[in-house]
């Protein structure tokens, strides 16, 4: 079974997620405070993350992003409200989804960044 983790300082968000991909067949790891992602993803060897790019606290969701884009090598979905964050996924090559989400787009992103590993 793969791992999916979620990093998102939303409970509801990051529960909505933790379902959805239950009901998908995925693991899930749920995580609320971004600094712990660090360790979790040394603890959960993911085969993915989905991380919310509007967290605020250090680091905040644009660190984390290129935390793991560059050391990790993990595949990434990038979740937002701000079209900014959009524009700088797009400029970073990072899969993109705007809350809030459809998630048929979800699963078909998910499968998509999947298969490419």
């Amino acid at each position: 079974m793969e791992t999916v983790m979620v990093v998102d300082d939303s409970f509801l968000i990051g529960t909505e997620i933790k379902f959805f991909l239950i009901q998908l067949g995925y693991q899930p790891v749920v995580i609320e405070k971004s600094k712990e992602a660090i360790s979790g993803i040394k603890e959960h060897a993911p085969n993915l993350i989905i991380i919310d790019y509007e967290i605020k606290t250090w680091p905040n969701g644009i660190a984390l992003v290129r935390f793991v884009k560059q050391e990790c090598k993990i595949p990434i979905i990038t979740i937002s409200s701000d079209k900014k964050d959009e524009e700088m996924a797009n400029k970073d090559k990072i899969s993109f989804l705007r809350k809030p989400f459809d998630h048929d787009e979800l699963e078909k992103l998910i499968k998509e960044l999947l298969k490419r590993r």
